[in-house]
């Protein structure tokens, strides 16, 4: 089945109202939490953000939203870089 081009054009607008969402919030949680701007996952916010607007039935409720932060941080790096490997290789 074909999409028409009203179809497509109305994801890509949707598409480009959650990524101006999200943005416009990361540098809001970016401006309050210096510590979170270092560790702040875009695309967990994303995804978060994406739940949160599938589940609210007034527009109000947007402004009520608050990510916890544990669920949108980057997870420090457990495994070795790669030059880290290679001294130990040479060692």
């Amino acid at each position: 089945r074909k999409s028409s081009a009203q179809h497509l054009i109305a994801f890509m607008l949707t598409s480009i109202l959650i990524l101006l969402l999200t943005m416009k919030l990361a540098a809001e949680l970016r401006r309050q939490n210096i510590t979170l701007s270092q560790r702040l996952s875009i695309e967990k916010l994303a995804i978060w953000l994406s739940q949160q607007l599938s589940h609210i039935k007034h527009l109000k409720a947007i402004y009520h939203l608050q990510p916890d932060i544990c669920h949108i941080i980057t997870q420090k790096r457990k495994r070795k870089s790669q030059i880290q490997k290679l001294i130990d290789l040479l060692a």
